[in-house]
């Protein structure tokens, strides 16, 4: 869906924590909307204020996708 680069670092060594624009492209358009970004512990949990999303930091990315999308 998308992700964002945190330059080959870990989230503890990255504040990436904070208010973010989540642009999403689909069938040609795209679509922006609001996301917070929480680090705790080394998790990292999105809220898109409705949209369920699931996160994985891996290889210095974030992975953002759909939640339900395997």
């Amino acid at each position: 869906m998308a992700s964002a680069a945190a330059l080959g670092q870990t989230a503890q060594s990255v504040d990436i924590a904070g208010d973010w624009i989540l642009a999403l492209e689909r069938y040609g358009q795209t679509d922006c909307q609001r996301m917070k970004i929480t680090v705790v512990d080394g998790r990292v949990k999105v809220d898109t204020g409705g949209f369920p999303v699931e996160s994985e930091l891996r290889n210095g990315r974030l992975d953002l996708r759909r939640a339900g999308d395997g």
